[in-house]
């Protein structure tokens, strides 16, 4: 492939991410999230399982459960980030112009996993009633780091006492629920405290 070529595909690539991140396309990357921790946490499925209610929340259903999803990205503004980045493709005259710096992934252990989302989870705003039907899930996307699944676990109480009907994480490839209560669908309560890894494929992960 000639040098000219490979930059053409670089800057249609991230031009097609920019068009994933907008807002059009919500409900894909919603459901694409849940297939993701489904995939992870060894959940049958079939993508038409999942769906995008007119209403939200939540953002999709699938079987007995209602998932919200939220993002953790360390306060990334990823669609500003790709923006970025599909303009210095656009405009790159070599190889050398789209290079990104090499950095050597850092791990993050579960009490900071349990802290973030505790962190994200206090700044939503649903009353009671509407969190007593809600399974939220969190996918963590923070840049260069990875969860370390051999540090301790650590309590889960306080995101239990807000009183969410399920909190469910995946940072691919793993899948967790943190806390599910006595009405939450099953398959998230026989998967409380444990780590699932049922998908190493990442081409697969987010697969509809």
């Amino acid at each position: 492939m000639h040098e000219k070529e490979f930059l053409r595909r670089l800057a249609d690539e991230a031009q097609d991410t920019v068009d994933f991140l907008s807002s059009a396309r919500k409900c894909e990357r919603e459901r694409r999230v849940c297939a993701a921790f489904l995939r992870c946490a060894g959940v049958p499925f079939s993508p038409s399982d999942l769906k995008c209610p007119e209403r939200d929340p939540p953002d999709v259903l699938f079987n007995t459960a209602a998932f919200e999803v939220k993002l953790l990205l360390g306060g990334r503004k990823i669609h500003g980030e790709w923006k970025a980045i599909a303009a210095r493709r656009n405009s790159a005259r070599c190889i050398d112009d789209v290079l990104e710096p090499n950095v050597q992934p850092e791990p993050f252990s579960f009490v900071e996993l349990v802290q973030a989302v505790t962190d994200e989870l206090n700044k939503q705003t649903y009353d009671p009633r509407t969190r007593e039907a809600l399974d939220a899930l969190l996918y963590v996307n923070l840049k260069g780091r990875f969860l370390d699944v051999q540090s301790p676990y650590t309590s889960t109480a306080a995101i239990a006492q807000m009183g969410w009907r399920a909190v469910s994480a995946l940072s691919p490839p793993y899948a967790l629920v943190l806390t599910a209560s006595p009405s939450a669908p099953v398959f998230l309560q026989r998967r409380v405290a444990t780590v699932r890894n049922c998908c190493s494929n990442p081409d697969e992960w987010f697969e509809l």
